[in-house]
């Protein structure tokens, strides 16, 4: 009994250290006067509001000179500054709050198609509380999107293409909708309102 006892401990230990070392500090800012403190975190992958208060807490406990501790995190494919996939404060308590897509949310996003059309391509964009699989398809001889929300809605738009100066545009049909998207070099989906670009979908192969 003792020997299983032992057994567990130790591989929930393996479990604990492994949850922690999945993640890089990519910058840290500090104001002493004020004792705040703020770290910018990049995840391998996705992980579980458990995992990211083991990370929260064993940073809080080498940095017990400040009183406000804020730390975000960032999937591989994220733009530090662009908003953060989850967060965890101390303000002093903690607060962990997950932001981008549960598993739920995830299975729609990764499901998400267009039956018996021709489809162009495919984009995920990453943007936290707002992630969305997009799919540009040609409906007979109209070219159209399919955007497919994390909470399950979907919007289905006709588009026109056309290239200039080498730079390739998707742009609504309904000239009343002041966004378009712009083809970059990689392949990946940009998109552009009155105040310029505001989002980058990321190409699905």
């Amino acid at each position: 009994m003792k020997n299983t006892l032992m057994i567990v401990m130790i591989v929930m230990i393996v479990m604990t250290s492994f949850s922690c070392s999945n993640y890089t500090i990519i910058n840290e800012y500090s104001n002493e006067a004020l004792s705040k403190c703020s770290i910018n975190i990049r995840l391998e992958n996705k992980i579980n509001e458990a995992e990211l208060t083991d990370i929260a807490l064993k940073l809080r406990n080498s940095r017990k000179e400040y009183k406000n501790i804020s730390i975000f995190y960032y999937l591989p494919e994220m733009t530090v500054n662009k908003g953060a996939w989850a967060y965890t404060h101390f303000n002093p308590d903690i607060e962990v709050m997950i932001l981008g897509a549960d598993k739920e949310e995830r299975d729609i996003l990764d499901n998400a198609t267009v039956e018996n059309k021709e489809i162009v391509g495919r984009w995920r964009d990453y943007s936290p509380s707002m992630e969305s699989m997009n799919i540009i398809f040609k409906d007979f001889d109209t070219l159209k999107i399919k955007m497919v929300f994390q909470d399950g809605s979907e919007l289905v738009k006709s588009l026109s293409y056309k290239i200039t100066d080498g730079i390739k545009y998707f742009n609504y049909s309904d000239t009343t909708i002041k966004e378009y998207f712009i083809l970059e070099p990689n392949g990946d989906l940009s998109f552009y309102g009155l105040t310029g670009k505001f989002s980058e979908a990321k190409k699905i192969e």
